[in-house]
């Protein structure tokens, strides 16, 4: 049974078709077009209706009545090879050869030209692309090292959890070198403190300070 078509479908799908099709050069040229046509501007009017929008209506319709809505819905039953070579032809008229040098040309005719008249077109072109490839070139590279430091993070996160989850081995109590009390105890005594006093009372009695016993060290007040 065949779904039907909601009021909520059709609005959103027109509002996708509209500004996929409406772009800088419907918005341009139909007043160009339609100063220098003067008193015939209706026929005008109804050549640009035809190529614009009547193409793109035709191009739709079709692809809906062959059930596939796909790059090679139009252009499948052309053939294999033809249908590559419209499609890339259409894909580079979309990309590098018009959209993308249009929008140069659109930020100079409107932004720039009005106010500065005697900048030369290629000179300004060059100069935005340029800064567009600028920030092509740090988004990436930005991009880059985030996913570097996220892996490296990531990374050490592992050995971390790794180490963590190896059981310690009970360490053994090490025998006390010769001469050697084991553990001090300080009693109000800083740690520095207390290694200047041992280190003091070696030197006044002449003797190596591995070879003297401290038990405790505790200040008197």
């Amino acid at each position: 049974m065949r779904k039907k078509t909601s009021l909520k479908d059709i609005a959103v799908i027109g509002l996708a078709l509209f500004a996929m099709f409406f772009g800088a050069g419907n918005l341009i040229f139909p007043p160009y077009l339609g100063t220098n046509a003067g008193s015939e501007w209706f026929i005008g009017f109804m050549c640009f209706f035809i190529a614009d929008v009547g193409l793109a209506l035709v191009a739709i319709l079709s692809m809906i009545k062959g059930g596939d809505v796909s790059i090679q819905g139009v252009t499948k039953k052309l053939g294999a090879v033809p249908s590559v070579i419209i499609n890339t032809l259409v894909v580079l008229c979309i990309g590098p050869f018009l959209a993308i040098p249009r929008t140069a040309a659109t930020t100079f005719e409107m932004g720039v030209m009005p106010i500065f008249p005697k900048i030369n077109s290629w000179i300004f072109g060059a100069v935005f692309f340029g800064l567009v490839l600028l920030m092509i070139v740090v988004i990436g590279m930005g991009k880059i090292f985030i996913a570097k430091e996220k892996k490296v993070a990531a990374h050490s996160d592992a050995a971390k959890a790794a180490i963590a989850a190896v059981p310690e081995a009970p360490a053994a109590d090490a025998p006390a070198a010769p001469g050697t009390a084991g553990k001090l105890k300080l009693y109000d005594v800083e740690p520095k403190t207390a290694a200047m006093l041992m280190a003091i009372v070696a030197d006044k009695m002449g003797k190596p300070l591995n070879e003297l016993r401290f038990i405790s060290i505790k200040e008197v007040k």
